[in-house]
């Protein structure tokens, strides 16, 4: 990979196994220098307020759908509300097992710049960066 390495990335699912495997994948292509887990929508928002000026916010956040407490449409439309610094420079990508379009649409309308069918592998991983950073 010839592009930047990414400073981090937010991996929000509350699939334990998936978040796993992802995470693997991400560790194995060796493209951030950090990530980031969140269990559900809320938590990877509290994340996000929580972030003060000096830490870096993720390059990239993977978000998942289907999740309890706060899913990836109300974590969507709650973020596009919030105002931090760097903002601008996070790409959303949703990574679901939903392959229904209006869901692909809807993200897609909330800001999502990607999405992806569940699960994450390097040859997906690979065309998110290229494509994106």
């Amino acid at each position: 990979m010839g592009k930047r390495k990414l400073k981090l990335i937010l991996l929000v699912d509350d699939d334990t196994v998936a978040s796993y495997l992802h995470q693997t994948v991400i560790e194995d292509m060796n493209i951030t220098e950090r990530i980031q887990l969140a269990r559900d929508g809320l938590e990877a928002l509290l994340f996000l307020k929580d972030l003060n000026e000096d830490e870096c916010c993720p390059d990239l956040i993977l978000l998942d759908l289907k999740m309890p407490v706060l899913d990836g449409f109300e974590f969507l439309d709650l973020y596009n509300h919030m105002d931090f610094r760097r903002k601008d420079s996070i790409k959303i990508v949703v990574l679901s097992s939903s392959q229904r379009n209006d869901d692909w649409q809807r993200v897609l309308h909330l800001g999502a710049v990607d999405y992806m069918v569940k699960p994450l592998s390097e040859i997906k991983l690979s065309h998110i960066v290229e494509k994106h950073f």
